[in-house]
Order: structure tokens, then C-alpha cells, then sequence
């Protein structure tokens, strides 16, 4: 599934009219109506900090994708091909709320499924400009390997402290994974990181 294409669809300028919304926006509608479901659109701009008509434009063009249906009286819920969207993307990733307090970072963990692989069409230094280009003010990655964390290309005893607090804020991370740790706290930097990514997986 191509979902930056569908994201590039949605948020494309059309008869002079775009959305006021980024492709990681519209990743986080899709992410929250599946979570709330069915959910109207004033909850919707709560839970997303859209203005009203930024969510009603956004909701008209997921609609036009297929994305999303509406009940005028229960709300908004994703369609079959918006489910497989959301699933697909969280088959891949996950992002976690984190306090890395062994260098006193508050952010954001993007878990890569089986991303580590992603290290031999990018570099960590190229993931982590790819971070600051997505709105971060510094990125950690992190590869887990034969049960280790590793800071790739090379890992120092000095970071060890930091490699096994990232163990303990994942335990899901499992051999294969790519984690992205991001500051500040935003869901911005993890959702655009994500997108950015699947595009080079």
C-alpha cells in the first residue's frame, strides 16, 4: 500500500483550493477517527487542534478518497480502505510518549517494525537530518540487534546508560527494529518521520 501517494492525493491543490493541513494532519485524522470511532467533527478538532474548517475540508477529501464515511448523526468512521490504511501503517510503526531522563529528552519514540533494514538504504546521520527536516530539534536512532540497542555506526560505553533506558521505555521493540527518538514531544516529527520513511522502505 502506497500511503504517501494517498496523502499526496488528499492534501493536493485542487481548483485552487488545499487544505490548510499536512499529509502527517491528515495521518493523525485517520490514526484518531480510528481510535474514537464513530467521532464527530468538533471532537475531531479537539483531538487533532484543527479549526473547523480545516477538519471539514479534510474530512471532504478523505471522503473523496474513500477513506472515511460519515453518519450525519453517529459521526465519522473509516471505510474498509481507510481501515486497511491505518492498519497497514501501524503494522509499521508506533510512536510512544517518552522521558529519556539519562540525557533529559521528552519526546516522542517512533518505532520502525523490522526498520533496521532501513539502515542499508540511509545512514544515521540521513535518518536524523530527515528528523530535523520533519520539525526536530534532535533525533536518537536506535537499531535493535541480537537483543542488544545499538546507536549505529558504532556504539560507546558511554551510552549504555541511555541504550538501557531505551530497552525499558520498549519493550516491544524486538530484534529487526529501527527507533527514532525525537524532541521535542509533537506528534508532528513522528508522523512526518514516518511518512519520509516509507517512502525510502
Amino acid at each position: 500500500m502506497n500511503v504517501s501517494e494517498l496523502l499526496d492525493d488528499v492534501t493536493r491543490e485542487r481548483m485552487g483550493n488545499r487544505p490548510r493541513a499536512e499529509q502527517w494532519q491528515i495521518l493523525q485524522v485517520l490514526l484518531e477517527v480510528q481510535r474514537e470511532q464513530p467521532v464527530g467533527r468538533m471532537k475531531l478538532m479537539e483531538k487533532v487542534g484543527m479549526t473547523e474548517a480545516t477538519v471539514k475540508t479534510v474530512v471532504k477529501r478523505l471522503r473523496e478518497a474513500g477513506l472515511v464515511e460519515v453518519d450525519r448523526i453517529g459521526g465519522m468512521y473509516l471505510s474498509k480502505a481507510g481501515e486497511e490504511l491505518v492498519n497497514w501503517w501501524k503494522s509499521r510503526f508506533e510512536v510512544l510518549e517518552v522521558d529519556l531522563t539519562t540525557v533529559n529528552w521528552r519526546g516522542n519514540l517512533l518505532r520502525v517494525i523490522g526498520g533496521e533494514k532501513i539502515l542499508n538504504k540511509a545512514s544515521a546521520v540521513e535518518l536524523r537530518d530527515l528528523g530535523v527536516r520533519a520539525g526536530a530539534d534532535a533525533v536518537m536512532v536506535a537499531a535493535f540487534r541480537r537483543g542488544q540497542v545499538e546507536l549505529p555506526p558504532m556504539t560507546v560505553d558511554e551510552v549504555k546508560p541511555v541504550l538501557k533506558e531505551l530497552r525499558e521505555l520498549c519493550p516491544q521493540c524486538k530484534d529487526g527494529d529501527l527507533a527514532l527518538v525525537t524532541i521535542p514531544k509533537s506528534m508532528r516529527v513522528p508522523l512526518s518521520l514516518s511518512i519520509s520513511l516509507q517512502r525510502i522502505m
